[in-house]
Parts: structure tokens; sequence; C-alpha cells
């Protein structure tokens, strides 16, 4: 059921993203006077048509692409309705307009879901703390406390809660000995440099809404250094590995509620990280240095999806609340996915828009367009890239599923 469930989400997520794409070029190109023959949604075999004027509007049955045809778009200039016909201006904007809409559309959608969920903001501990001892536990029986930060594990320093858990599990003897820092009543708390009174979270989300930071980081001062705190008896015979009997917390998580404008503000920051974090895989993708399977198609959507909205109905809350975190999902993917679409569409390759604008600038330098069969070919070739590299997704997408 819940996959039934995702596959529609992906479908409409996908829809909606196409749609307010080619509308871009669409209201642009009827503003500035451009002749549009069709305007489609989806590939494939034709669900719905209508002609309005001169444009006929089309829904095919796969939402995995769309059209927005302008008379003599990839002709040589025919006559006065043809594209190319135009100014080079207003073709740059008519071009251009798809991905401005994603990227418009990503900002209000944003701002609406920060507006009504607020944001959750991560403050990361510099090392982990120990949140709670299990009754009965290898650990109720040292010295250890809640409220400690693990510093290391049998010498050897502790980043986060991944490591501690891989070096009590590598300890060679049935128990391991600990460093901690212990908190005390001269204790000062940083977040971001900032002193803070890490109890009081009014103060906090203050601190946090004054910085422009995708994450916030803890650090603590004039702690107690407590050593050698030894825990016997680790290993757990049933579990068949080593375990001392702790929760741990590498983060603090606060919802940081937002004004009217402050919600604005908070997309806007979204907006900028988000674009941080793809240049920097697209950066790595160029130079060979990336992790192909961050790669993610239409398939990978509903897989996370799916995965989403399964853990979602697991949960034991009320189905109001259920509804409400489904929302928000589906929200932050659309959010995501719209960055995405608009941002990498605007990238200077053949067959995406980015691609035609480098060809459209050329001829508003040099005052001459580029010659149509060769523009055409350059962009079937982009074409044929972008095919091999939808099908990788595809193959590590199916690849991803099987192996999980």
């Amino acid at each position: 059921m819940t996959l039934i469930l995702s596959i529609l989400f992906t479908l409409l997520i996908l829809g909606i993203l196409i749609t307010i794409h080619e509308f871009g070029h669409f209201i642009s190109g009827k503003l500035l006077g451009f002749s549009i023959t069709e305007f489609a949604i989806g590939m494939g075999p034709v669900i719905f048509k209508k002609r309005k004027g001169e444009t006929e509007f089309v829904l095919r049955l796969f939402p995995i692409g769309g059209m927005c045809k302008f008379v003599g778009e990839d002709e040589e200039i025919v006559d006065a309705k043809s594209f190319n016909s135009h100014p080079v201006w207003k073709r740059m904007i008519t071009v251009a307009a798809g991905a401005f809409m994603n990227i418009v559309l990503a900002f209000l959608v944003g701002a609406l879901m920060f507006g009504i969920f607020g944001s959750n903001e991560a403050i990361v501990y510099e090392k982990p703390m120990v949140a709670e001892i299990i009754e009965g536990a290898p650990a109720e029986n040292s010295e250890l406390m809640a409220g400690d930060f693990v510093v290391a594990i049998n010498g050897n320093e502790v980043a986060d809660s991944a490591q501690m858990i891989d070096l009590i599990k590598g300890a060679t003897e049935n128990y391991v000995n600990i460093t901690v820092m212990r908190p005390n009543a001269n204790t000062v708390y940083r977040v971001d440099g900032e002193i803070v009174d890490i109890e009081n979270e009014e103060a906090l989300e203050k601190l946090i809404k004054s910085k422009f930071a995708a994450q916030h980081t803890l650090t603590v001062e004039n702690a107690d250094i407590i050593e050698n705190i030894r825990i016997d008896n680790i290993y757990d015979a049933k579990a068949g590995y080593n375990k001392i009997g702790v929760s741990i917390l590498n983060s603090k998580v606060l919802n940081i509620q937002h004004s009217f404008l402050g919600s604005f503000e908070q997309s806007g920051r979204f907006f900028v990280t988000t674009c941080d974090v793809l240049f920097d895989f697209l950066g790595k993708l160029f130079t060979g240095n990336a992790d192909v399977q961050q790669l993610m198609g239409v398939i990978g959507i509903v897989d996370v999806l799916d995965s989403g909205v399964s853990e979602v109905a697991n949960l034991d809350v009320a189905a109001s609340m259920k509804a409400s975190f489904i929302i928000e999902y589906l929200l932050l993917l659309l959010v995501l996915l719209s960055i995405n679409l608009g941002v990498v569409n605007l990238l200077p390759f053949p067959a995406l828009d980015g691609g035609r604008l480098v060809f459209m600038l050329i001829e508003l330098i040099f005052k001459k367009p580029v010659p149509v069969k060769i523009e055409a070919l350059i962009h079937m070739i982009g074409f044929f890239i972008l095919m091999a590299l939808i099908v990788l997704v595809v193959i590590i997408d199916t690849l991803r599923i099987f192996a999980g």
C-alpha cells in the first residue's frame, strides 16, 4: 500500500515540477510575443488534448518530461513568427524562464513549509554525549554518568557515536577504559563560538536564528577530564558483540518556529545551502571524485518516498500527526527537487536550457547566430550523453534497491 502511495506522490511531484517549468517558458513566450504551437506535459501516449487559439495543450501518459514548442524553434528564420526572428534578449528570457520558475517554486514552497512546520536545526556536539545508562547494563556498575562527553575509548580518540561503537565492539578484552569530559559548575558551553546556556532553548533558538549556518557546533570548556573509567563484562553473548549499555547523543535538535518574513528568510538560507551542496557534488562529479551512489532518478525517488512513508505509517502517533509528517516530507522533497531541476537546467551543457543560453550569449556578443545545424548537432550529442547518464542512474537506483 505504501509503495502505491509513494508512486502516486512521486508522479504528483514530478507533474508539478514539469508543469511549472514548462509554464515558465510558455508565459514568458506569450508575454514577449512568441507563437507557441504546443504545450505538453509528460511523454508517451496522449491522454488529453485541447486546442486553444494557436496552441494545442497536451497531456501525455508518463509525467517525466514536457515541451513548450515555439514556431520555427530549431529552424533558420523563415518568417516573422519564427522563434529565431525575435531579438536574442527575448529568446534568452524565454529559455531561462523555465528554470527560473522552478527556483521561484522552491523558494515559495520552502517559505510555506518553514512557516507551517518550522525548521529542525541540529546542534552537533564536539564529542558524543551519554544520554542515559540502561538499567542492568555493564555501564551501570561503573563511574560513567549521564551527561558525560566521551573523549576516548582505550586511548583511541572518539569523534562520534559510530566510532565509539566500533571501538567498543573491537575491544579484545572483556572490558574497556573510557575517558570523558564531565561538566561542572564552571563549565562553559559555546554554540558556534558564542557562550550559551545549553538548557535555555529560547536563548538557543535566538542564537541559531542569528546564524547563517547549515550546521551548528557545541563545544565544551572547563569540564573535568575523568580517565580510565573501566566498564567490565561488556561482551553480550545474546547479541554476539561487545555492548556497554548506554544511549548516546551526537546532537541536540531544536524545532525553530519562524515568523511570516522569517520563513522567507529561512527558505532563502535553505536554497543557498542546498545549492552549495549541489555544486560541491557536481564539482566532484566533474573531477571524478563523486560518489555515484548519490545520484538518484525516478526509481530512487519512489524508493526514498516509500521508506519515509513506511516509517511514518509505523509510528505510534495519531493519524493527523502522521498526515502532518507526510505533508512536511513531501514539501521538503518538492523543494529539493525543484532547486535541483532549476539549477541543473541552467548549467552550460548542451541539451539543457543553460546550453541553449550559451549559444544565445555567443550571438549577443558577436552579433551573429551559430548556424542552426551546428547547434542542433551539439545539442544532439549532449542529449545522448544525458540519456546515458539517465540509464546509469536507473541502474544505480535498481542496484541500490536490491542491495538494500
